[in-house]
Parts: structure tokens; C-alpha cells; sequence
């Protein structure tokens, strides 16, 4: 089946259980009776045999082609990426890190197959600039975004000694559109060298198990945790930088890092499994505006405009919070503040039904306060914590106040009984 955009995210910008569900569900049958090489591939006319060299290469051309629209090509020697596992990491990004559709997004490290840069702009019309430090692999990666010209991809060498941001935004600013990153992603070599290798148990943490490669694609000095180690070091200004990991260790060592890191505001991190395959994600930022993030929550029963502004002056009061507030015909604005909380800027928005409410918490500028960006995002996340159960009347401490002020003119006694049943 064919993707197209309706596939892909759904009419309120999230993404589709197809794009959630790849891999999972991919009819190989179906992939065969469109493809000639494929059926060559099936052992007994019941399974793929992966254990043939050209089997990988194969597979991720046919659902390049078929399932997204892309055409594709790359040496039998190269490393042929698992293509389920490069949507994963993508729609996780997508997903829990930058939900954005006109991102400018630098891979570190594409390989030949270019695979990443190739996704991500169909996917998600993203903007990619795609390094490498390999000739061959950069030549392959730039034939690969010639037989897509539809796709806004720049290709380039860089130099392995330099930093690996910085010297890919200067060599950008003399030849491409793209002159500022909002998010970095790199798949690194997992392992430092063919002893770590070797010793891999089961080759489970081998990049795609036996997959042919050339000794860079699977080799990094210092392994893949040095490699991300020094894209986080790279001063070059990036709102988001991630990284997909081969290996358990390496991501509880760099959360490690991060969190000791004061510079490093926020730190997202999960997994996912396909098969027999597990890979680990890391994402982190050092950006104060990237820690207001929306979110939403469901009520109960409906809440109207007028009500949710008065749900709100009850939180703010509880909460001992000065605030000031605002409500138009269509969301609620607040803003609120203490001696202990710098200002945040509350934006809460009502679905159709009126239970569904989407909040934004927008905290100050850096630098607009005293406060640390530690204690900006300590507090923000207090109140994301208890917001909805404080507006969506759901949590224990909300009904004990409504109890007790139930004899009080701030609601009228038939809101607190409709309530607190």
C-alpha cells in the first residue's frame, strides 16, 4: 500500500497508527508479488531468507519504493538500513521531541543509503542537511537525493577531525539555504573496535545483526558513545539534538552526562523493539523554550469558557500564585507568578466537545529573571503535574476543596453538587 500524506500524520498534525504500527505490519507477501527480487528472496515460499548477502539491500529498496515513494540505490557493500527501524526514530521525533512539519534538521552521519534525510522529508517535509566523512558514501548519498528531486536535501563531506555541527553550518552558509538547525540526528557506529565487536552476544548489538557494511559504518573511535559526546560538546547553536543507540549502557551513560550536565534543560529518552531488534533513543536540549511543551488532558464533563477561567482563578488562588487573567471566544490566556516562580504563561484551549483542553506553558526568556533555567523547568513541570487535576476535577485535593468551600459564594452550590458526586 502506497503511503501519501493521509497516512502519514492524521488532520490534527499526529501521527497516523499506520506510521505508529510500521513494521509490524508489513505484508510481505504482498511486497513479493510486486517485486521480482523479493520472491527470489523466500525460502519454501513461506518466509524471507535474510541470510542471503543481498537480501537487506532488497527488502529496504522494495519498501522505500513502495511504501514512501522514494527511489532508491546503494552498494552491495554498503550498510542497507532497516527501514522500520529509521521510522521509529523519526516518528519518535516527531512525536515526543519537535511535533513540527518545517524543521531544518542536520543527520550526522547518513551513510550512503542517505536513508534518514530521505525519510524525514517525506514524511514530514523537513529540510535536511546530510554528512558524512566517507567520499564514496557521501557521492552514493547525493545520486540518492538526485532521484528525488522533489525533496529539499543538501549533501556534504566533512572533515572527521573537526566538530562535527560546526564545520556542516560553515560549509552551509557558503553553499546552501540552510544556515541553522532546529534539531540534529545521528545513528552512529555502535562499537569502538572489532574486539567490542566481536564479542557482541548473539550479534544483537551488531547495527542490523549480520548486515554487510565497511568497517566506518559499524567502527567509531571510542564507540557511540564518544561519538554523541562530542555532538553534544559541538558549540553549534541546535534547538533539539538526539541520537539513536545500538546499545542499553551507552544510553544510561549519556543520561548520566546530561543530567549532570546545568547546562542541559531537558532530556527525553525511550526505546522500541522490532522483532528481535531493540534500539534506544536520547534526545536532549539546552534551549529554555524548548521545556514549554503542550500538552492535554481530558475532563469529566464539559467545561465552557466561563467555567474554565473560573477553575482557573481557584487554582492560581489555591496555589497561592498572583495571576492575571484573560478569556476570548476561543481559549483562556493566564499568567501567573510568585516569588519562587518566574512568570509562566498559560495559553488553555478547549476542544469542540469541550473535554478534551490543550495547555501551553511558556516560561520567560533566558537571561529575562534570576531564576535558574533549572528552577524554571522544576516549577513548570510542578504545574503541569498538578493543573489538570486541579481544572478537570479528578485528584483528591480538589475534591476536599470543594467540599469545604461548597458554602461559600465562589461556586454557586449546585456546581459544587454536580461536582463532587
Amino acid at each position: 500500500q502506497r503511503m501519501n500524506d493521509e497516512k502519514v500524520l492524521d488532520d490534527e498534525g499526529n501521527l497516523t497508527a499506520w506510521v505508529k504500527e510500521y513494521g509490524k505490519q508489513i505484508d510481505w507477501e504482498a511486497l513479493a508479488a510486486k517485486d521480482e527480487e523479493v520472491r527470489k528472496l523466500y525460502t519454501n515460499g513461506k518466509c524471507l531468507d535474510f541470510s542471503r548477502p543481498e537480501a537487506r539491500h532488497v527488502v529496504a529498496r522494495v519498501c522505500l519504493e513502495l511504501h514512501w515513494n522514494l527511489k532508491w540505490e546503494c552498494p552491495r557493500d554498503r550498510l542497507a538500513p532497516c527501514v522500520p527501524n529509521r521510522v521509529a526514530y523519526l516518528a519518535w521525533l516527531y512525536e515526543e521531541v519537535l511535533p513540527k512539519r518545517d524543521l531544518r534538521v542536520i543527520d550526522v552521519g547518513t551513510g550512503a543509503s542517505c536513508i534518514y534525510p530521505l525519510l524525514g522529508s517525506r514524511m514530514f517535509d523537513w529540510s535536511f542537511v546530510a554528512t558524512d566523512i566517507d567520499t564514496e558514501a557521501v557521492k552514493t548519498a547525493k545520486a540518492n537525493v538526485k532521484l528525488n528531486p522533489d525533496l529539499n536535501i543538501f549533501v556534504i563531506k566533512v572533515d572527521p577531525d573537526a566538530p562535527p555541527l560546526t564545520s556542516a553550518k560553515l560549509l552551509c552558509e557558503e553553499s546552501s539555504s540552510i544556515t541553522s538547525f532546529d534539531l540534529s540526528m545521528t545513528n552512529p557506529p555502535f562499537f569502538a573496535d572489532e574486539e567490542e565487536r566481536d564479542s557482541a552476544v548473539g550479534g544483537m548489538h551488531r547495527p542490523e545483526g549480520r548486515a554487510v557494511c565497511v568497517r566506518n559504518e559499524e567502527i567509531v573511535q571510542g564507540g557511540e558513545v564518544e561519538f554523541v559526546k562530542r555532538i553534544h560538546s559541538d558549540p553549534c547553536p541546535v534547538v533539539w539534538k538526539s541520537a539513536l543507540l545500538g546499545k542499553k549502557t551507552s544510553q544510561a551513560k549519556l543520561l548520566t552526562i546530561f543530567n549532570r550536565d546545568p547546562k542541559v534543560l531537558l532530556v527525553k529518552s525511550s526505546s522500541f523493539r522490532l522483532g528481535n531488534t531493540v534500539r534506544y533513543l536520547i534526545a536532549w536540549t539546552r534551549d529554555i523554550g524548548q521545556v514549554a511543551l503542550p500538552f492535554t488532558f481530558n475532563a469529566i464533563d464539559p467545561i465552557d469558557l466561563d467555567e474554565l477561567s473560573r477553575r482557573l482563578e481557584y487554582y492560581f488562588t489555591a496555589s497561592k500564585l498572583d495571576y492575571t487573567l484573560r478569556s476570548t471566544q476561543s481559549f483562556v490566556q493566564a499568567r501567573a507568578t510568585s516569588p519562587e516562580h518566574p512568570h509562566l504563561d498559560f495559553f488553555i484551549i478547549p476542544d469542540n466537545n469541550k473535554t478534551k483542553i490543550s495547555v501551553t506553558l511558556v516560561p520567560p526568556e533566558a537571561g529575562s529573571c534570576n531564576c535558574s533555567a533549572r528552577n524554571i523547568l522544576a516549577n513548570f513541570n510542578k504545574i503541569k503535574d498538578s493543573l489538570p487535576g486541579d481544572i478537570a476535577h479528578t485528584n483528591r485535593r480538589w475534591r476536599r476543596r470543594l467540599a469545604r468551600d461548597c458554602s461559600t459564594d465562589y461556586y454557586t452550590s449546585s456546581t459544587c453538587n454536580n461536582n463532587i458526586e
